[in-house]
């Protein structure tokens, strides 16, 4: 569902900036570890390029997450679309019951009628000449 991949792509996304922090605090760890002079500029390449990596993919989960967002609103809008369609179709059954409850009322009074009819025919004589 939407709500689930929303999770997942969270999920992802704290565990790529927990290993970014991560990776910046040891080289930074590594930086004060080895003072000297000669290494610093190869960690301070490293840092830059995590700090990279890590703007790059805080960009990438803003356009990601912007999208699920975007599908959650699509998810809830169709949702109250749907229960409005099945509110419309209840409230179509109930009246098609209705429709139905009064046509065999109406059929059950008439047949009553014609019961009435035959019964007449066959005790009266004169009323079951056909004419």
């Amino acid at each position: 569902s939407v709500l689930d991949l929303n999770h997942a792509e969270r999920e992802r996304r704290d565990a790529k900036v927990h290993l970014t922090v991560t990776r910046v605090l040891t080289a930074k760890q590594q930086a004060d570890n080895y003072l000297q002079w000669s290494k610093l500029a190869a960690c301070k390449a490293t840092l830059s390029t995590l700090f990279k990596d890590s703007n790059r993919g805080i960009k990438e989960n803003i356009a990601s997450r912007s999208r699920f967002q975007e599908k959650i609103r699509e998810g809830l809008s169709n949702a109250g679309t749907l229960q409005d369609q099945i509110f419309d179709a209840r409230t179509e059954i109930e009246r098609n019951r209705k429709v139905v409850a009064d046509m065999e009322n109406h059929v059950n009074k008439y047949s009553v009628y014609e019961t009435f009819l035959e019964s007449v025919a066959q005790v009266c004589p004169e009323f079951n000449s056909g004419g």
